[in-house]
């Protein structure tokens, strides 16, 4: 990514004023999103299609039939434990689908924030990262991967280099954390306007880090449970402009009085939507 890449978080008017009070976002359960195929499509249709192309290869049936079997039987305690958290971004400012999904119909806010200052204030790595004991490996930032045959046959083949090398145990010591480290970012391609980019969590439950280097709270239950991470250090921030919805009740004087107040500063960009939805 290069020195500053801004990324837009849509929200509405209270999230926003929540956002500048806070300092921090909030990394929430990515199974209650939007889409009710978050995170367990890794291990269900996209694991259906992996396994189709494992049947036409040259694996031994017996250590594929067992494989698959253990596979099938197991993959519904995976995605039920260790849920990954996370916090999204549009890669696009000001594109009605996220407005009206995600910024309260053009009522709300997009907020650009500097995915590259995550990366050097708050020691999140540009990855996609996986359940682990150092915290800074349980955490990282990177772009959705939206399902596709192409996708598909990239993990049908490490799937099988794995099968290959290591029989059975290709699912404990590859296959399984292989499709956890992409459950937090594989999604229905149906949803590729949104363009996403995620900064998402790993934590593993009653399990301390044997390192916490990673500017991230611990588990929050006010409201819904999350994890926090600030945006703001010092004189240094994340947020680099606001984008205002055709309809939000709040002017460019409003914005740069709530920035003011919550002492923000008054070097973030402020601008209007061209987005000129009407709301019926």
């Amino acid at each position: 990514m290069s020195e500053t890449y801004l990324a837009y978080h849509y929200c509405t008017v209270e999230t926003f004023k929540n956002i500048l009070q806070s300092k921090v976002l909030w990394l929430c359960d990515l199974t209650d999103s939007n889409d009710e195929q978050e995170v367990i499509r890794t291990f269900v249709s996209f694991w259906e299609g992996v396994k189709k192309r494992l049947k036409g290869t040259d694996i031994p049936k017996h250590i594929l039939d067992n494989a698959i079997q253990l596979i099938d039987q197991q993959y519904e305690t995976e995605i039920q434990t260790e849920p990954p958290y996370g916090v999204c971004f549009c890669q696009k400012e000001d594109i009605s689908s996220q407005w009206i999904e995600y910024g309260d119909r053009t009522k709300g806010l997009s907020l650009g924030f500097d995915i590259n200052w995550f990366i050097h204030n708050d020691g999140i790595k540009q990855q996609k990262p996986h359940p682990n004991i150092i915290q800074s490996n349980a955490i990282g930032c990177d772009t959705v991967i939206y399902h596709s045959e192409e996708f598909e046959e990239q993990m049908a083949d490490v799937c099988y280099r794995a099968l290959k090398e290591q029989g059975t145990l290709a699912w404990i010591k590859c296959i399984c954390p292989t499709f956890k480290h992409y459950s937090g970012f594989v999604k229905n391609p149906t949803f590729a306007s949104e363009a996403e980019i995620r900064i998402v969590y790993y934590p593993i439950e009653g399990v301390k880090f044997e390192r916490y280097d990673v500017s991230v709270s611990n588990l929050k239950t006010n409201v819904k449970k999350h994890y926090e991470i600030p945006w703001i250090k010092g004189s240094s921030k994340a947020l680099k402009s606001v984008c205002i919805g055709h309809n939000c009740e709040l002017s460019k004087a409003d914005v740069r009085r709530l920035l003011a107040e919550n002492g923000i500063g008054t070097d973030i960009q402020i601008k209007q939507s061209e987005c000129t939805y009407r709301i019926r």
